[in-house]
């Protein structure tokens, strides 16, 4: 499967954990615990989905996916705030969980994917993308003309130089605080969006897409390009991340409540969302 244009790779985040696609490595280092009750919070720019059999961190100062082990899953519901799966209550050995507990939140905290500081954190609730059991294509239903004029051309240049420029000399998370900082602007107006006017915007955008570069092997910057120039246009759907556990594989697509905008739904449905912005 793909990864996001080559720039997103998996790595260990620490001992008890795995680089996706590699079975668990040994526990936890032993450490003298220092006993801290105080409950921890992913990192402002860490989140973090669970599939099946793993949980995946995606750091965005780095760029970098992250794997863990699904034996971690427990220790993290009792650590972390807005964790998703309660923590197991059966166990019948609750003062050596503690000691394991301090023993993971410190080498979680010291790899920078936990803090205990609840101002500089964010909980780790999962991502809602739709209540929609069906995704559809936007537009699938409707011929849209798509006209270009020369504005759109123009537009397509500027948010494909922007999409460029902020991955290749800047970081995830310049990319991702830009889009936040368009929907905040967004927000403030009340600007709602148009299903037919995106549905047309979406087609010229392919159709000039298809003169400059393939989807191949871009889709993160092609997702990125896309809501640049539809914020332009004043439309603010979400821009998605998601990953698939095995193979690991990582896509990024554009999506406003069940419509996919720039891609389809078979091929998003097996990823799950990590980051929805």
């Amino acid at each position: 499967m793909e990864l996001l244009a080559g720039q997103l790779k998996a790595e260990k985040p620490c001992a008890g954990a795995r680089q996706s696609g590699e079975p668990a490595t040994a526990g936890l280092p032993h450490r003298s615990p220092t006993v801290d009750s105080r409950p921890c919070w992913l990192t402002a720019h860490i989140h973090a989905c669970m599939t099946q059999n793993a949980i995946f961190f995606l750091d965005l100062k780095r760029d970098k996916f992250l794997g863990v082990s699904a034996n971690e899953m427990s220790t993290l519901a009792r650590l972390v705030h807005g964790w998703p799966i309660k923590s197991d209550s059966t166990d019948t050995h609750p003062l050596a969980a503690a000691r394991d507990d301090v023993e993971a939140a410190e080498t979680y905290i010291q790899q920078g994917l936990l803090t205990r500081d609840p101002k500089s954190g964010r909980s780790a609730q999962p991502v809602s993308l739709t209540e929609e059991q069906t995704l559809l294509s936007l537009g699938e239903t409707q011929e849209y003309a798509g006209h270009i004029r020369p504005r759109h051309v123009l537009t397509f240049l500027i948010a494909c130089s922007q999409a460029g420029w902020a991955l290749q000399f800047r970081s995830l998370a310049y990319a991702v605080r830009s889009v936040q900082l368009q929907k905040a602007r967004a927000s403030s107006q009340q600007l709602n969006f148009n299903e037919e006017h995106c549905a047309n915007l979406v087609m010229i955008f392919r159709r000039l897409r298809s003169l400059l570069f393939t989807t191949q092997d871009k889709c993160l910057f092609h997702a990125l390009s896309l809501v640049n120039f539809l914020a332009m246009y004043h439309q603010f759907p979400k821009w998605v991340i998601g990953v698939q556990e095995a193979p690991f594989g990582a896509h990024s697509w554009v999506q406003h409540g069940q419509f996919v905008l720039d891609s389809s739904p078979e091929s998003v449905c097996f990823y799950t969302p990590i980051l929805a912005v």
